[in-house]
């Protein structure tokens, strides 16, 4: 198996995602919770300037693409990551100031469902890069057999035409 499957296949079996890189488990979590924060905190920065410039909320595009973007670089947890941070920065930034619990019902609900479909994009993103990896793996075992098929070839025609034997095409 090639590092690159074994690398796909790691991706698949760790149990939040957490890093596409070999080393995976606790540290790739941690590693994806803190890119998905800083993927967060970005889009938290640059919707500040936007609601001021616009009057109007924008930033949930901004967030759901950083939701999205910390899931592909880092797995699951990175967009988990990138989700907390986004929904407790807004609420304490933009929904009630101060405070990360709305006090409304309504606001209460609108935060969950945020949550939860920040979960949902990060696990669609996660699901995303891994098929892409392996079909890379896929795609150069088929290079490598196409290879191998030219190479025999080369040699079958050298045998033949050492040995003097004659093929005929019908």
């Amino acid at each position: 198996m090639t590092k690159d499957a074994r690398t796909s296949l790691g991706a698949l079996a760790s149990p939040l995602g957490g890093s596409l890189d070999a080393h995976g488990g606790i540290r790739g979590t941690l590693q994806g919770l803190g890119t998905g924060l800083a993927f967060g905190a970005v889009a938290i920065l640059a919707k500040i300037p936007l609601v001021e410039g616009s009057g109007g909320d924008l930033g949930y595009v901004l967030y759901v693409a950083a939701i999205g973007l910390a899931a592909w670089f880092r797995g699951l947890s990175g967009g988990l990551g990138a989700t907390l941070v986004t929904a407790a920065a807004n609420t304490y930034l933009f929904v009630h100031p101060g405070e990360f619990v709305p006090e409304t019902t309504s606001e209460q609900v609108r935060l969950v469902v945020y949550v939860i479909s920040g979960i949902v994009v990060a696990a669609l993103f996660r699901s995303l890069r891994i098929e892409r990896d392996q079909l890379a793996v896929v795609l150069g075992e088929q290079v490598r057999l196409a290879r191998e098929i030219v190479d025999r070839d080369e040699r079958l025609e050298l045998v033949l035409a050492a040995s003097r034997t004659g093929v005929w095409e019908i």
